[in-house]
């Protein structure tokens, strides 16, 4: 599963069409979940907010944890400002 499926083909199209300032203004869209997607070491925040989305659980096994707090805030306010349905 993916979060973001079409921003994701309109980064790629416009790349490959030849566009990569078209490109680049899109993947800019996605700074704030890339900022807060890797404020820890994945998979943990990547997990979490698939979990947001019910694409999976976001169930840790050891060694690795949950993310923090901080970065769950992150993560909900990167889904508040672009829905991963884009």
């Amino acid at each position: 599963p993916r979060l973001f499926p079409r921003l994701t083909r309109r980064i790629a199209g416009a790349y490959f069409a030849q566009n990569p300032k078209e490109a680049l203004a899109q993947q800019h869209r996605l700074l704030p979940w890339i900022g807060a997607l890797f404020t820890e070491t994945n998979p943990a925040p990547i997990k979490y907010a698939m979990s947001l989305y019910g694409l999976c659980s976001a169930e840790m096994r050891l060694p690795l944890a949950e993310p923090t707090a901080k970065t769950k805030r992150k993560v909900q306010k990167a889904r508040a400002d672009l829905p991963a349905d884009e």
